[in-house]
Order: C-alpha cells, then structure tokens, then sequence
C-alpha cells in the first residue's frame, strides 16, 4: 500500500469503533439502549457495545474504526488508517475493555427487604387514613 505499512493497517484494525466514538467523537454518540448507540448526525446508524456497528438505512456495517471512517465518513483507506494510527499512538482503549469498566462501576443491586410488621397495623392505617382511602 503507498504510504502505509501492513503493520500500521493491522494496528488501525484494531481501534474499536465505540471506544474511537468515545474518545474522538463523544458529542456523536447517543445511548438508545442498554448496549446500544446511535449517532446524531446518522440516526440509523447503530454502535453495539460489542463492537459492531451497522448503518441501517445505507445496508452496510463493520467492527472497527477504520471501517467506519472509510464508509461512513468517506475518507480514503490510506488516510484513514494514517489518522488511526496517529491516534492509536495516543492510546485509545479497546470497545472490550470500556464494557468491563463499566460493568465494575456499577453499583451492587440493592435487595428488597419487607419492613417488620407491626402486629396493630397503625402505621397503614394512618398512611391510608391520611390518603383518604
């Protein structure tokens, strides 16, 4: 290829499309589901947190950076892998590892527990009574 090395096209490969997103594009990204995003400029454009995108209305998707900024942003392939590997220099974190993240900051699911029972009842009944029920 002129101007870019097999190594540098195989280091472009490997920047994920969300954390690319994430990182470079941030104001683009709109979460539509739990593991879902979208784009506002392209809202039938979908972003998984797996990995994948697909452009709905144009037919076509890919799992990485590079394809993206080749078919959705129409740089050419030379240009394209140039610009990721500048940034990959910088460190851009894989889709995999921003998943794992934010599954460790989650906080814990909080357990429902019943309150003790009043053997009078008062309680209810004044909650109720104050209700007008």
């Amino acid at each position: 290829m002129n101007g870019v090395t097999k190594q540098q096209i195989e280091q472009a490969r490997q920047i994920g499309i969300l954390a690319y997103m994430q990182t470079y594009e941030p104001q683009e990204l709109v979460k539509v589901g739990t593991q879902e995003y979208k784009t506002r400029t392209h809202d039938s454009l979908r972003i998984s947190e797996n990995g994948k995108w697909n452009w709905c209305s144009r037919g076509f998707g890919g799992t990485n950076a590079l394809n993206y900024l080749v078919q959705v942003k129409g740089l050419d392939f030379v240009s394209a892998v140039q610009q990721l590997c500048g940034i990959a220099s910088v460190s851009v974190v894989s889709a995999r590892q921003i998943y794992e993240k934010a599954q460790k900051e989650q906080p814990p699911p909080v357990v429902f527990s019943a309150p003790p029972r009043d053997k009078e009842n008062v309680a209810v009944l004044r909650y109720l009574r104050g209700r007008g029920i």
